[in-house]
């Protein structure tokens, strides 16, 4: 009975197959991830761009020309939302605010 002789050359040939194998998986499983979570980094933006809108309008209706805070809390109207940020950070013309949700009101303090 011939015994089967591996060459380094086949040795290699065999890795190189398993390695592209093992490649297709990989991307196999990306694409299935991208599927799934594609969903929630868009809500996420979504979220992070809500966030942000507020924020501007809390502090627009909060601070005066300069900045100054003259109104320390200031219902936000959250009746209907879904998703409410409640405690972040906001920076804008230099000046740097702290919101924190308080029942449906944010106090707001320039940090």
């Amino acid at each position: 009975m011939d015994s089967l002789v591996f060459t380094p050359q086949d040795v290699l040939q065999q890795k190189l197959g398993e390695s592209q194998q093992r490649i297709v998986q990989l991307e196999a499983q990306l694409r299935v991830c991208r599927t799934e979570w594609e969903p929630a980094a868009r809500e996420w933006q979504r979220f992070q761009r809500h966030q942000s809108d507020l924020a501007e309008w809390l502090v627009e209706s909060a601070t005066d020309a300069a900045g100054r805070v003259v109104i320390p809390q200031v219902d936000a109207a959250l009746g209907g939302e879904t998703c409410i940020p409640g405690d972040f950070f906001f920076s804008v013309k230099g000046c740097r605010y702290h919101l924190k949700l308080v029942s449906t009101d944010y106090k707001i303090e320039e940090v």
